[in-house]
């Protein structure tokens, strides 16, 4: 898991999150924050650029105690096809030793080649 080192919140509701391997995204969060009302107070450009921050881990992006976003799963909006990569091996891996899948491991090694 790649942590978040830091955040570039704006008022137009999205955010450039640089990553620890030094990859960077601007995520738009608009699309998210129109999904429920618990997100209403993201609406607000001085609470959405004020009181976003990193977890003390890095592991996610918040906004106050009771809104927060995990580093993976940004990580997975941001760069899909890094994600399906790695799903795919990691199941790959997870099938490596049960001989009655050699079939779906081909498989599953096959399309992670594919997306490379």
């Amino acid at each position: 898991m790649e942590e978040i080192v830091k955040i570039e919140p704006r008022s137009d509701l999205t955010v450039k999150i640089v990553w620890s391997d030094g990859r960077e995204a601007r995520i738009d969060f608009a699309p998210i924050i129109e999904r429920s009302p618990v997100f209403d107070a993201m609406r607000e450009p001085d609470f959405f650029v004020g009181k976003a921050a990193i977890t003390h881990t890095g592991s996610a992006l918040a906004w106050s105690d009771v809104l927060e976003f995990s580093a993976d799963g940004l990580r997975s909006e941001a760069f899909p096809e890094e994600y399906r990569r790695n799903e795919a091996r990691r199941q790959a891996a997870l099938l490596h030793n049960v001989p009655e899948h050699r079939d779906a491991l081909d498989f599953i090694e096959t399309a992670s080649d594919w997306s490379e």
